[in-house]
């Protein structure tokens, strides 16, 4: 790897698995409820 002086290093956390933030997005993008969110999960959508 390379080096910069001054640079800050890239962070080291992994990558997000399949659907972890699944509730977050489903929450905030289209205002999506707990009872929603269940229901989706209960016919396998999510």
């Amino acid at each position: 790897p390379i080096k910069l002086s001054g640079a800050t290093p890239a962070p080291h956390d992994p990558a997000p698995a399949l659907g972890e933030h699944n509730a977050v997005v489903l929450r905030g993008l289209l205002g999506l409820d707990d009872a929603a969110l269940a229901a989706l999960g209960d016919k396998g959508v999510i």
